[in-house]
Formats: C-alpha cells, sequence, structure tokens
C-alpha cells in the first residue's frame, strides 16, 4: 500500500503517520509493513545514513513534514519518528 500524499498543513495522526513511517520504511528496506515493529530502533532493521537520507525524503514526499535527518541517524524507533510528523514542528520547504 502506497501511502496517500497529506497536506502540509494537516499533519497526520500518530496512528496514521507510524503506519506511514513502517510502510515507506518496509518499502526501502523490501520488507512487510507488518515485520516493522513501531517499538524497535529502526537501526536494528540496518537502516545506514543512504537509506535514512532517503526514508527523510520519502516522508516528505508523503506528508510534507521534513524530518531530521540527525534524528534518524540517531537510531529511533518508527514510533518516535513518527511522533516528529504528527508534530509538525518542520513543515518541508516550499
Amino acid at each position: 500500500m502506497t501511502p496517500s500524499p497529506r497536506s502540509a498543513t494537516a499533519a497526520p495522526t500518530q496512528e496514521e503517520a507510524t503506519a506511514l513511517v513502517a510502510g515507506l520504511l518496509a518499502r526501502l528496506l523490501e520488507l512487510s509493513p507488518q515485520d516493522v515493529d513501531p517499538g524497535i530502533p529502526v537501526s536494528a532493521y540496518g537502516i545506514d545514513s543512504a537509506t535514512s537520507t532517503l526514508l527523510a525524503h520519502e516522508i516528505e514526499d508523503a506528508c510534507g513534514i521534513a524530518v531530521d535527518l540527525e534524528l534518524l541517524l540517531g537510531g529511533p524507533t518508527v514510533a518516535e519518528i513518527a511522533a516528529e510528523v504528527t508534530a509538525g514542528s518542520r513543515p518541508a520547504r516550499p
């Protein structure tokens, strides 16, 4: 399932953001979204800086929220990334 794009003015709910991030990570790693546990650090899936950069761009493209690459490189869980997306504290650049 491909996440639908959202307006930059409407941040997704925590549940929507978790599903979005898990789905995007799963697609990048060629996994099933059900195989991505929101409570496990993304580093446990073996993502590197290149994959983190791709994930950040995918999130921004999908919902218009810029996620700090440093956050992704710090080994957050999917749920923590989703919380950043939900907060919508850093709107994507036009």
